[in-house]
């Protein structure tokens, strides 16, 4: 038996989910990540219409009360709205020849091309990781400078998420990952935390973030399941194609789910043109290649 992966070919998790006009039954519903639109305009007060009446009964069913987004000190989270995913050696949030962190750079470039974002994640091991026996720990904690940067973006009102790679089973091992993301959060005073390739947290990552840092807001990948809407105060960020007959919704977007909040993401990625032969952040500690 082989299996092939076309990455041209939408699967059908991530294909528009079509909303039945005709049925009670809108559980099914639960599993959408994005719905599609009736092909026919005469049927989208029909197709609202179910949608406000999934939208009830699912928080019925998920005893749903909206607690997370209640905490002041998450209030921001149903403002975020534009997120810029950087890695930590991007050529416009780190100076090579000056060798420091130029976020205000960073930020001129944002604001000039998307009229200013709402918060930033800090990449920092992917794809370099695996190198030499660093762990996505030491990715954050060798980087000079790595707090100011956190603080300088404090100071311009963008809140700050760190990412989580639970894949990283093959580095050296310190403290259960829980224990280091926890101080982590602590000790740069993270905002929030984006779980790269899952699409929630257990309940006791989540207890403990909130211990370590109130107010912690978190943000998967890919659609957060309907239940843990109740812990998660992001809804998480993805893609997916559209059809041409139909505008797709986000399943939970704010025009669908009232306090839920809607993530985009706006790569901020820049390789650069020539890689310079010099240490970049993060290559500062333990024997190994040290250059991407």
């Amino acid at each position: 038996m082989t299996y092939t992966f076309d990455p041209l070919v939408p699967r059908p998790i991530d294909r528009p989910t079509e909303v039945p006009l005709t049925t009670d039954d809108l559980v099914a519903l639960d599993e959408a990540k994005i719905f599609a639109g009736p092909p026919d305009p005469v049927d989208r007060p029909a197709w609202r219409e179910r949608l406000h009446v999934w939208r009830e009964d699912a928080r019925s069913r998920h005893e749903y009360t909206g607690a997370a987004y209640d905490r002041p000190a998450a209030a921001w989270a149903s403002r975020c709205h534009t997120v810029a995913q950087v890695w930590l050696w991007d050529e416009l949030l780190y100076s090579f020849e000056q060798d420091k962190f130029t976020p205000e750079r960073f930020l001129a470039d944002a604001h000039e091309r998307f009229g200013g974002l709402d918060a930033v994640v800090l990449w920092h091991a992917y794809p370099v990781i695996g190198l030499d026996d660093r762990n996505q720990w030491d990715f954050y904690r060798d980087v000079p400078g790595l707090t100011g940067l956190v603080e300088a973006l404090h100071d311009a009102g963008l809140r700050v998420f760190v990412d989580y790679n639970p894949w990283d089973v093959g580095t050296r091992r310190g403290d259960d990952d829980l224990t280091e993301l926890a101080s982590l959060v602590a000790d740069l005073g993270a905002d929030g935390v984006f779980l790269d390739t899952l699409k929630k947290a257990e309940p006791e990552f989540v207890e403990r973030l909130n211990a370590a840092r109130p107010g912690i807001v978190l943000e998967g990948e890919s659609k957060l399941p309907v239940e843990r809407l109740e812990d998660h105060s992001c809804s998480g960020c993805g893609s997916a194609g559209r059809p041409a007959t139909a505008r797709p919704c986000d399943a939970w977007s704010p025009s669908s789910v009232p306090s839920a909040t809607c993530c985009v993401t706006a790569c901020g990625r820049r390789w650069p043109s020539s890689p310079p032969r010099r240490r970049r952040p993060g290559f500062t500690r333990h024997a190994g290649n040290s250059t991407a």
